[in-house]
C-alpha cells in the first residue's frame, strides 16, 4: 500500500501524496509498513487471518472497508480448528464495522467446506457478489491474457522479442507442469478454482448439481417435514438424520425416503426423497 501510494502515478494525479511522511530508521529496513495514516486523515491497518479486529475506531470513525487476501492456505484448510478460528472472527467483525463499510475478499478456493466455502454462502445470501476468474475458462478463453499464453509454443512466440524477463508470457502448459509435478493436483485448485481437485469432496460435484435442478418443490410443509409425496404404507422406508454442532451455523436435518417396494407401482421416481425436516 505505501509504494502504490508513494510510486503510482495515477494514484498521485487522483488524490496527490498521500503518504509523504519520512520512514523512521528502523522502518528503512521492513518489508511492510502495517500501520500508518494518510495526509488526508484516513487510518490503514494490516493484520493476520488470526488477529481480532472489531474495536478498531479512529477517532470517531469505526472502519469502513477491508481488504482480505488469502485467507486461506493448504495448511489452514486442513485445520478445521484454524478455520473455525478464522469464522469466528470474520463474523465478529462485522459488528465492528461503519453501517455503509464494505469488504473486499480475494482468494483461491481451495475446500469447499473452508473459510473461503463460508464467506462465499454468506455473500451469496446478503446481497454481495461473488465472481469466479479462473485463469482458463470453461470455454478455453484465458481471463490473464496479458499474463499467459495457452502453450508453450505460443510462449516461445510471444516472447521472442521481449528483452525484460518480468513481462514475458508464462505458458499454462508449463504452469501445469510445475503445479501438479510429483504428483500433486495443485494447478486445478490454484489456477481453475476447482476444490474437487484437491479431493476435498466426496460426491461428484457435477452429478450434485445435475440433481438439485431435477429437484421438485413439495407439496406441503407439516410439522416441520417438507413432504414430497404422502406416505403409503405398503412401500418400505429408510430414515436417516444428521445433527448439528449446536453452534448456530448449521442444521439439524433428517430425511424419510421411500425406497419402493414391488407391491404397489408409483409414479415416484426411485430413491426420491418424499420429506425432510431441517430446524
Amino acid at each position: 500500500m505505501v509504494t502504490e501510494l508513494q510510486t503510482n502515478d495515477l494514484l498521485i494525479a487522483d488524490f496527490g501524496n498521500l503518504y509523504n511522511q519520512p520512514r523512521l530508521k528502523e522502518e528503512a529496513t521492513l518489508k511492510r509498513i502495517s500501520n500508518f495514516v494518510t495526509t488526508n486523515r484516513i487510518r490503514v491497518e494490516a493484520h493476520t487471518a488470526l488477529t481480532p479486529t472489531r474495536g478498531r475506531p479512529y477517532q470517531q470513525y469505526r472502519p469502513d472497508f477491508v481488504l482480505r487476501d488469502d485467507l486461506e492456505n493448504a495448511i489452514t484448510a486442513d485445520s478445521p480448528v484454524v478455520t473455525e478460528q478464522i469464522i469466528r472472527l470474520l463474523d465478529d467483525a462485522k459488528g465492528g464495522m461503519a453501517g455503509h463499510g464494505a469488504s473486499l475478499t480475494l482468494r483461491n478456493f481451495i475446500i469447499e467446506q473452508g473459510v473461503e466455502g463460508y464467506i462465499r454462502k454468506s455473500v451469496d445470501g446478503s446481497g454481495g457478489r461473488v465472481r469466479f476468474i479462473p485463469v482458463l475458462s470453461s470455454e478455453g478463453v484465458i481471463s490473464w491474457s496479458d499474463k499467459y499464453v495457452k502453450t508453450d509454443a505460443e510462449s516461445v512466440e510471444a516472447n521472442r522479442n521481449v528483452a525484460d524477463p518480468t513481462k514475458r508470457k508464462i505458458s499454462l502448459e508449463s504452469k501445469r507442469r510445475e503445479l501438479n509435478s510429483g504428483g500433486r493436483r495443485v494447478y486445478g485448485v490454484e489456477m481453475l478454482l476447482d476444490p474437487i481437485a484437491r479431493g476435498s469432496t466426496f460426491f461428484d460435484r457435477p452429478v450434485i448439481e445435475r440433481l438439485i435442478r431435477s429437484c421438485t418443490e413439495p407439496i406441503e410443509q407439516k410439522a416441520g417435514f417438507w413432504v414430497w409425496a404422502k406416505y403409503n404404507p405398503a412401500h418400505r422406508y429408510a430414515l436417516g438424520a444428521d445433527t448439528g454442532k449446536g453452534d448456530g451455523n448449521d442444521h439439524s436435518t433428517s430425511c424419510l425416503i421411500d425406497s419402493h417396494g414391488r407391491c404397489v407401482p408409483t409414479p415416484i421416481t426411485k430413491s426420491r426423497p418424499i420429506s425432510s425436516l431441517t430446524r
